[in-house]
C-alpha cells in the first residue's frame, strides 16, 4: 500500500509520505556509536542500548507545547537537534536507529490509552517486541497485547499497510 501523506501544515515539508520519516542511512553512525558506548560495560542486546539512549536523550513534549499546533512531524535528524519530540518523533528516531543496526522495524499508528498514538515494533531475529519510545519501555509482543493498543496503520521504510490486527506482522 502506498503510504498516506501527512496533511499540509502538520510538518515543515507539507505533503510527505509517512515512510519518508525513516532516516536509516543518516542514523547508522549514531546507532553504532550508541551500541559501542554501552556494549563494553553490559551484555544486554544492542536494541536495549538504543531504546535506553533515545529515552535518556529525547524529552517528551507535545507538538502543541513545542510548535503551537496539534501535530507537527519532525525527521529523526531534527528530533536530535531539538532534543525533544512527541510519540511520532520518538518512534521514527527509534526505528531509524534500530533499522540502521539491522533490526527490521515498523512504526504503528493507532489508538492507545494515551489517545491516538505512535509506537514501535521490531524483530530481533527470534521474537518481536513493542517499544513505547515515550517511556523507554520494551515489551515482548505477547505482553504488549495487554497494553490495549488498537493499530490503525503501520509504516516500514518500504511503505505502509492497514493490518487486521497485531497478527498481521510480516516484515
Amino acid at each position: 500500500m502506498n503510504c498516506p501523506s501527512t496533511p499540509a501544515g502538520t510538518n515543515s515539508r507539507g505533503d510527505t509520505p509517512y515512510n519518508e520519516f525513516y532516516q536509516v542511512d543518516e542514523m547508522r553512525d549514531l546507532a553504532y556509536r550508541i551500541v559501542n558506548k554501552y556494549a563494553d560495560h553490559n551484555s544486554c542486546p544492542p536494541f536495549k542500548f538504543i531504546v535506553y539512549w533515545v529515552h535518556k536523550h529525547i524529552k517528551y513534549v507535545t507538538d502543541q507545547n513545542q510548535f503551537g499546533v496539534v501535530d507537527f512531524w519532525l525527521f529523526p535528524e531534527e528530533t536530535l537537534i531539538t532534543g525533544m519530540e512527541d510519540c511520532d518523533g520518538m518512534a521514527f528516531l527509534t526505528v531509524s536507529l534500530l533499522e540502521s543496526y539491522g533490526y527490521p522495524t515498523r512504526v504503528w499508528i493507532g489508538y492507545s490509552p494515551f489517545g491516538y498514538h505512535a509506537w514501535v515494533e521490531f524483530f530481533d531475529g527470534n521474537e518481536s517486541y513493542i517499544v513505547e519510545a515515550t517511556l523507554g519501555k520494551i515489551y515482548r509482543i505477547e505482553d504488549a497485547k495487554k497494553l490495549n493498543y488498537i493499530p490503525d496503520i503501520y509504516i516500514t521504510p518500504n511503505g505502509c499497510a492497514t493490518p487486521d490486527s497485531f497478527s498481521d506482522r510480516t516484515y
